[in-house]
């Protein structure tokens, strides 16, 4: 009717008398999952490896290669992989291999794809062959990069070691002075602390040597200065 038209009628259920569910929304699957989900290996590695993945989310292509390793069915999905195929893998290894998160996952597959096909067939291609030439040079730089970083990582530790065990020879030294000092019961100023006050103008014999070599210091550092001027101070 028109009046309908006009003014829709809304629903408003109502709470005692009506029962109310909720619609469930599908959940959308991603293409992988479809695939992982039907048993399709190959065709979920295919679909991990496009370019939206790949490039912008590496980790879920690694996460399906994962999967494939746990369900045992990674020899299956790269198995009878043409060239242009078998490239865009390569390419996604070398790519990623630097990423520690992905380097074990990527070198498991790497050699799944040398076992199945081996150097012969791979070498044969053009831009496969390329692409082998390419990982080669980065895995001779990640090892080297982590044999050095072991090696500092073992010299650091040795340093570290002999650091604990070895035992300041200065601070020793001065620990016994000072404490020599207080069983002497001196002061900082040269005073007996246990006697009296001594006289203004008379010093205690302990610190006759210490102020000659104090003096003897003081000289190798003053300039030897012109008749009425004052010597100049030399700055260490």
């Amino acid at each position: 009717c028109k009046k309908c038209d006009v003014y829709p009628v809304v629903f408003v259920p109502s709470v005692q008398n009506d029962a109310v569910f909720e619609l469930k929304k599908r959940e959308l699957l991603a293409p992988y999952d479809k695939q992982l989900k039907s048993f399709n290996h190959s065709k979920a590695l295919d679909a991990a490896l496009q370019r939206r993945f790949r490039v912008g989310a590496p980790e879920v292509t690694v996460s399906v290669m994962q999967e494939l390793i746990r369900r045992g069915h990674i020899r299956s999905a790269l198995s009878g992989r043409e060239d242009h195929s078998l490239q865009g893998i390569l390419a996604f290894i070398h790519k990623n291999l630097s990423n520690p998160n992905f380097m074990g996952t990527l070198i498991d597959v790497f050699n799944l794809i040398l076992d199945i096909y081996g150097m012969p067939v791979l070498t044969n291609s053009g831009p496969l062959e390329t692409q082998l030439v390419k990982l080669k040079e980065l895995v001779s730089t990640e090892v080297r990069l982590i044999t050095g970083v072991h090696q500092i990582m073992g010299s650091l530790d040795m340093l570290f070691t002999a650091a604990d065990n070895q035992t300041p020879a200065g601070l020793t030294a001065g620990t016994d002075a000072a404490e020599g000092i207080k069983l002497e019961g001196l002061s900082s100023n040269g005073m007996d602390v246990d006697s009296s006050p001594k006289q203004k103008g008379q010093a205690d014999e302990s610190t006759v040597p210490l102020l000659q070599v104090i003096g003897s210091q003081a000289e190798q550092h003053i300039k030897p200065s012109k008749p009425g001027r004052q010597p100049s101070i030399v700055s260490s």
